[in-house]
């Protein structure tokens, strides 16, 4: 959001295990924080980015960590992902949610 205004809505393919399958579950989940970077970077010198919103398809506790993506990665993670924490460090700025896709489609219609 630039000055509480959406900006835009992407729905691209994730790298996955289908599409990369050779890859672990590290080197997804860095093509994946590769791909966040890549789009917040794109925006920074036109707008005053106040936060980041992601929609995750798996599993996503309340502090934006995730422990499993049967869509993205298969059966192959066993552990939680901080992703939240990665972004923010990763992006430098505080605010970022990571919810479940299903609960983040009911945010995007509630004030339509």
């Amino acid at each position: 959001m630039s000055n509480g205004v959406l900006l835009e809505v992407v729905k691209q393919e994730s790298p996955s295990y289908l599409n990369n399958p050779e890859s672990s579950i590290e080197n997804l989940v860095d093509l994946l924080i590769e791909y966040f970077v890549g789009r917040y970077e794109s925006y920074m010198s036109n707008y005053n980015i106040l936060g980041v919103g992601v929609s995750f398809p798996g599993p996503v506790n309340s502090v934006g960590a995730v422990s499993s993506a049967p869509t993205l990665w298969g059966g192959i993670n066993t552990r939680h992902i901080p992703l939240a924490e990665i972004l923010k460090k990763k992006l430098d700025i505080e605010d970022i949610y990571v919810v479940n896709d299903m609960t983040a489609a009911g945010y995007r219609y509630f004030d339509t």
